[in-house]
């Protein structure tokens, strides 16, 4: 009997011994989640490192290192402080104003003198006949095709200007339909002309304007394009601030993001949320 006793003694320690350190390791890891919650990504990206080369100079297998190179869990990499600063912060938008303003008036004023003849640049020549618009003329389509010969006559040679694939593209789509691609780039330096000096769809108005400044380039028509093109692209990260100063502090709020939705569905979704919890209610 006494025996039995001790044994029931035993287990009955042995069982709060296992419950106590149970409770121990779950604080013990909370505490690590906690800690490591509290530390972030960087010392996540801190501890992978330390042990891709601790593995590199133990020698370790292969699969290993790469296991450490791939992690299972997501790892997101946290945005420099400096570019937040350039690229999301309004007290800078300022920037962003006086490159939207350059780059737009050098848009619009290429676009129009393409649609009117006139040069419309500041400076000595402004408002004299320089060439033949390229649309609305009577001969749509001409200006684009001698740009256009221009460009193939620099595709030949050991280091052609223009690379073959591009040359086949302008000898066999554009060429042959000069006259609507007169128009699309007409009206398209415009459009980005007016989107990047007011800030309308800042974003995509440098998207466009950069995909036509690679095209130019692509041509053998080096000029500014180079410089614009780099601007949109910066244009292009600073897309949330780029038009702070402009329609987009309008346009961004009411239209939103494919990943927040527009004003509109959230306006319409806090009036259906009372309706919904009334009927709940009823």
């Amino acid at each position: 009997m006494e025996k039995r006793e001790e044994g029931v003694a035993v287990a009955r320690s042995l069982m709060l011994s296992a419950v106590r350190l149970g409770g121990a390791g779950a604080a013990s890891r909370r505490r690590r989640a906690a800690e490591a919650a509290r530390r972030g990504p960087s010392h996540r990206i801190g501890v992978m490192k330390n042990r891709l080369f601790a593995l590199i100079q133990e020698g370790g297998p292969p699969m290993k290192i790469i296991g450490v190179l791939k992690p299972r869990s997501v790892t997101q990499i946290p945005e420099p402080p400096l570019a937040r600063f350039l690229f999301a912060d309004t007290r800078i938008a300022w920037l962003w104003l006086l490159v939207r303003l350059y780059v737009g008036y050098e848009w619009l004023t290429a676009g129009l003198e393409k649609l009117t003849g006139y040069n419309f640049a500041f400076g000595t020549g402004f408002g004299q006949r320089v060439s033949s618009p390229w649309i609305f003329s009577g001969h749509d389509g001409v200006a684009l095709q001698g740009f256009v010969k221009g460009a193939l006559a620099l595709s030949s040679g050991p280091h052609a200007a223009v690379q073959g694939w591009y040359a086949a593209f302008l000898q066999h789509v554009v060429l042959p339909n000069a006259g609507p691609f007169a128009y699309v780039v007409t009206f398209g330096e415009v459009l980005v002309g007016l989107g990047l000096i007011f800030g309308a769809l800042t974003g995509i108005a440098a998207f466009f304007g950069v995909f036509m400044n690679l095209n130019f380039m692509l041509a053998g028509a080096v000029s500014i394009n180079p410089i614009l093109g780099t601007l949109g692209l910066l244009l292009m990260l600073a897309w949330r601030i780029a038009g702070y100063y402009g329609l987009d502090s309008l346009l961004l709020p009411l239209l939103g993001t494919p990943w927040t939705g527009s004003l509109l569905s959230r306006l319409r979704a806090q009036r259906t949320e009372p309706l919904e919890a009334g009927a709940g209610g009823r």
